[in-house]
């Protein structure tokens, strides 16, 4: 079973329904109500109509008044009864489907999670590939695919499983992979510097060594890197969180000194304004 933090429980669908009590309800006639009256859908799209108004009139006010435009509402409250009436779904399936994450974070409702972590795909492939005429499955981490195939598709005859693959669009002579183990800090007490590992677990990923370690490698790469250099971090949040502290301790700075620094937002249509 998958490890989670320390502050994470983890529960079997039908252990959830128990110990919330659940299962004094008929979840197949809630679920079966939502998906017949597309109570859902309609509220999601009047939320969104809504929503277009009032930033409609944020806009026009910004233009009459010669202020910047207030935050783009994202949207989340008009999904919440979809994202309700899909964990309804999942409450239903085999316990050996899947497993609940929930988290009571101290820090407010930002901090809690609920979720559901499908442990086996395979349940839910078998339908669609017994009911579809043709199933494609394209991405660019399929790999392996054989191993893939068996676990998804262990029913379907290998005869009527085709695979298309191609090569990657970079030539291998342009591509380098290495990983870096640690990197170098300033030492407070002596001259020098003091080794710290990046390690990126969850227990370490935050802490200020880590983060600051982080931002000074990075800092390396692109002074000895021509032209731009894309950074990839796991999660807007985590993004957030230390770009954040690198710009509290001046990390920040030194990398906007050595190339111009674009981060991207998390509404897509804002992208092309921060590139602008």
């Amino acid at each position: 079973m998958p490890t989670a933090p320390a502050d994470v429980q983890r529960f079997r669908p039908s252990d959830f329904i128990y110990q919330t009590g659940l299962d004094r309800y008929n979840m197949v006639e809630i679920e079966n109500f939502l998906q017949n009256s597309r109570l859902p859908q309609k509220l999601k799209g009047y939320m969104e109509k809504r929503r277009a108004a009032a930033q409609a009139a944020a806009a026009a006010a910004a233009e009459r008044d010669g202020t910047p435009l207030p935050p783009t509402d994202r949207g989340g409250a008009s999904n919440a009864l979809l994202q309700v009436t899909a964990f309804l779904s999942t409450l239903q399936h085999p316990d050996g489907a899947g497993i609940l994450l929930c988290r009571r974070g101290a820090g407010g409702p930002a901090d809690r999670v609920l979720r559901y972590l499908c442990l086996d795909a395979a349940r839910h492939i078998t339908d669609v590939a017994r009911d579809a005429r043709c199933v494609i499955l394209a991405g660019g981490t399929l790999a392996p695919v054989s191993t893939l195939v068996q676990q998804l598709f262990a029913d379907v005859p290998d005869a009527l499983v085709a695979r298309f693959a191609c090569d990657h669009v970079v030539p291998a002579t342009s591509i380098l992979t290495t990983t870096v183990g640690e990197a170098g800090l300033p030492a407070a007490a002596c001259p020098g510097e003091r080794r710290v590992p990046l390690t990126f677990t969850h227990g370490r990923r935050s802490l200020p060594d880590t983060v600051a370690a982080l931002g000074r490698t990075i800092g390396l790469v692109c002074e000895n890197t021509p032209g731009g250099v894309v950074v990839m971090l796991p999660s807007y949040s985590y993004m957030e969180e230390t770009v954040a502290a690198w710009r509290q301790s001046g990390l920040w700075d030194a990398l906007a000194r050595i190339k111009p620094v674009f981060m991207e937002p998390r509404e897509a249509q804002r992208t092309e304004r921060v590139l602008a």
